[in-house]
């Protein structure tokens, strides 16, 4: 018998105003207020998808988490797969766009120029993706 790998169905947001700057959430690992800026990454605002939820319920959700935004369109822009430390991955990529400024509660979030992101959790996949939503749209 083999093992099965999770898979994890994430809706992941490429948010962007209409000055061009995207919104980033901030990836706190240990949860503690007292990082330094070396600990400090930003990453796509998401939402894992419950057993059965669409991807667009779940994208809502994540909009929802960030609070303060004005959204005028959500689009489901690709669907990616890969695979990642905690088995698979299927990616459900929405291009939005918004404006308004995130409350910060409970997920601390900013909004950035594209060519000038913070660092990043996943290395250059937010960059890629960030790209690829805004190069389709």
């Amino acid at each position: 018998m083999t093992d099965t790998p999770a898979i994890q169905l994430i809706a992941n947001l490429v948010i962007q105003r209409g000055d061009g700057r995207v919104l980033l959430v901030r990836y706190n690992p240990a949860g503690e207020s007292d990082e330094t800026d070396a600990d400090i990454r930003w990453w796509l605002p998401a939402h894992e998808l419950d057993p059965y939820q669409h991807p667009d319920d779940a994208a809502q959700i994540a909009i929802d988490e960030i609070g303060g935004l004005n959204v005028g369109s959500i689009n489901l822009n690709r669907v990616q797969s890969f695979r990642g430390r905690r088995g698979w991955h299927i990616s459900f990529d929405y291009l939005v766009l918004a404006d308004g400024e995130p409350s910060g509660s409970p997920i601390p979030a900013a909004w950035y120029e594209i060519d000038d992101l913070p660092a990043t959790m996943h290395g250059n996949w937010e960059r890629e993706t960030i790209a690829a939503a805004l190069t389709d749209s």
